[in-house]
């Protein structure tokens, strides 16, 4: 246990009530406790330290339903629509084996990216007001836009994936 968690120390967070500085303590079971000394807000309410574990919260249902039943349809439609219509441009209306492998290892590729990444959007509403051509923040919260609607379907895949893998093995 760190010296940050034994001693009573302030942190930079206000109060919201009276705006006093917050006092960070630990109590008697381990739990650290945020808490005003001026007016008393924050006594009933414990943080668990970040190594204990956490319970588990399940997926919202109706989420996990569309998730598994949109999934599929995300990740094997576009290979079965190639399946359908690419043997036609190649010799013996077969698909040479690359073409397969290829997929499978583009679809892998895109669901990662859309795992790791999380793109951030300034809050500034003049950064979105016009094309400023001295000002990059305004390409940037553009560019992030499409990046988050383009990794939409790979991010529900991807929950539903994890959401699936916990129900699995945690309980």
């Amino acid at each position: 246990m760190n010296q940050l968690a034994r001693s009573n120390r302030h942190i930079n967070m206000p109060c919201p009530n009276c705006n006093a500085p917050v006092q960070r303590t630990q109590t008697s079971d381990g739990d650290i406790q945020l808490a005003c000394p001026r007016c008393g807000w924050g006594q009933n309410r414990t943080i668990k330290p970040a190594n204990e574990d956490q319970p588990h919260t399940k997926p919202n249902l109706i989420f996990y339903l569309l998730g598994l039943i949109l999934s599929p349809i995300i990740v094997i439609g576009p290979y079965i629509a190639a399946l359908i219509y690419l043997p036609q441009l190649f010799p013996n209306d077969t698909l040479p084996v690359w073409i397969h492998i290829t997929y499978w290892l583009v679809i892998a590729i895109y669901l990662a990216a859309a795992y790791t990444e999380d793109p951030h959007f300034s809050t500034d509403l003049s950064d979105w007001a016009w094309d400023n051509p001295f000002s990059f923040e305004d390409d940037v919260n553009r560019a992030s836009s499409y990046i988050a609607l383009l990794l939409l379907p790979g991010k529900l895949v991807v929950w539903t994936l994890a959401s699936t893998f916990s129900l699995i093995f945690k309980h």
